[in-house]
């Protein structure tokens, strides 16, 4: 595990073309498929949509259609930041709904 690897890490901030959406907090899981709490900033409400759309196409298992989806997240740079105030850019892929996120690294 490297020093800017997120899952050493118990709180990462999500952040959207620089933008504080949230903050995240493990509660649990095992890699790839980590669960935190999330506090949504008030930045979150205006990509809430986006988030529910991604995950109603993730659970419907439309994979091309999924990626589309999610393409809409990240496009303008999906990023964790780590306590240090670094950001972790590698690919990943993070769910949210309501309260809750999960993490696939």
């Amino acid at each position: 595990m490297h020093d800017d690897d997120p899952v050493k890490h118990r709180r990462l901030g999500l952040l959207r073309g620089g933008v504080l959406l949230g903050r995240m907090t493990y509660v649990g899981g095992e890699q790839p498929l980590l669960h935190y709490s999330f506090q949504a900033t008030p930045a979150f409400e205006e990509v809430a949509p986006l988030f529910a759309a991604e995950l109603q196409t993730f659970e419907s298992e439309d994979m091309a259609h999924w990626e589309a989806q999610y393409d809409k997240i990240r496009a303008p740079g999906l990023a964790l930041e780590l306590p240090d105030g670094s950001e972790f850019t590698d690919d990943f892929v993070v769910h949210v709904e309501g309260d809750k996120a999960r993490l696939r690294l």
